[in-house]
């Protein structure tokens, strides 16, 4: 099993950049670890979690008081790669924020958040609200390309070149 750790600078930075990677929290309880799964899913306190549950956890969550840190520590066997990335790239930018003074990590997730959701170049519609409202946002910046598609606003990141422009790459000729 391999264990991934990685640190953040506060509880809600952590608990934000682990939604956003998909992954869900357990319950708090005082200083106790608190519990991930990839998925959706209500994980209980640390305390009513059977030996058994613990074991088929996906990573816990470690509140250090004495050095005001959060560590993750996720096994990485259990959970998808891009999953990994986003929350290596989350705690990244966690320390970069803090350096630069700024509090509030959640614009900066949710930035980092849907330009993984849309890394592979197709038209997605984003269902989950902060995500939705964070895409608004980059759109209206023009950081993302939008249009409606079936009812929906749907969202991807503007081609790199003119070339990516094309929907389909062109036929080889005989």
């Amino acid at each position: 099993m391999t264990e991934v750790k990685i640190i953040f600078a506060s509880t809600r930075a952590a608990e934000t950049a682990l939604r956003g990677a998909g992954l869900s929290i357990g319950s708090r309880q005082g200083r106790s670890p608190r519990g991930i799964l990839f998925g959706d899913y209500l994980i209980a306190k640390w305390r009513n979690l059977t030996m058994h549950e613990r074991n088929a956890l996906h990573g816990e969550l470690l509140m250090h008081s004495d050095l005001d840190l959060v560590k993750a520590k996720i096994r990485a066997d259990r959970v998808p790669p891009d999953a990994l990335a986003f929350l290596q790239l989350a705690a990244e930018s966690d320390e970069r924020l803090k350096e630069a003074g700024m509090n509030d990590p959640e614009a900066a997730y949710g930035e980092i958040a849907v330009k993984c959701v849309l890394s592979d170049g197709r038209w997605r519609h984003l269902p989950w609200p902060a995500y939705a409202a964070t895409a608004k946002i980059m759109a209206q910046r023009g950081d993302l390309d939008a249009t409606n598609s079936v009812g929906r606003r749907v969202y991807r990141l503007p081609p790199k070149t003119p070339s990516d422009q094309t929907p389909h790459p062109p036929e080889p000729h005989p």
